[in-house]
């Protein structure tokens, strides 16, 4: 089964797509001078784009890590992240408060999910 790796840099992927299954690093906010729901806002709008460009959606979240630098952003963040995640496909999720890479860094998000699979002629439907 052939393994896609998008974006492979220095010492990561943007993103791994291995049969049904995507893996998406560990995304931060494009500007660091925001408010951790508006740093949340662009992380997962990012993230919809790289779910879409992976062959995947948000409906097709399997699981997702938060860090958070303050874990007292908890509940800004869940209002964000209920918006954002589609009613009746929540995925498994983690919130984890640690020591972000920069003291601006307020929120960092991965994500795994399912992708749609081979169409029924067996072409990849990603790619």
């Amino acid at each position: 089964m052939t393994i896609d790796r998008f974006r492979p840099q220095g010492h990561k992927s943007d993103m791994v797509r291995h049969g049904e299954l995507l893996f998406i690093s560990g995304i931060v906010a494009a500007h660091f001078d925001q408010p951790v729901e508006a740093q949340a806002e662009d992380i997962l709008a990012r993230l919809g784009q790289l779910l879409a460009e992976g062959g995947s959606s948000r409906a097709q979240v399997l699981s997702a890590t938060i860090w958070l630098a303050d874990i007292a952003d908890r509940e800004r963040v869940n209002t964000v992240w209920n918006r954002w995640v589609v009613p009746g496909h929540q995925p498994a999720r983690t919130c984890i408060g640690a020591d972000l890479a920069g003291s601006n860094v307020l929120i960092e998000i991965a994500l795994t999910a399912a992708v749609a699979g081979p169409k029924p002629d067996g072409s990849d439907v990603a790619g």
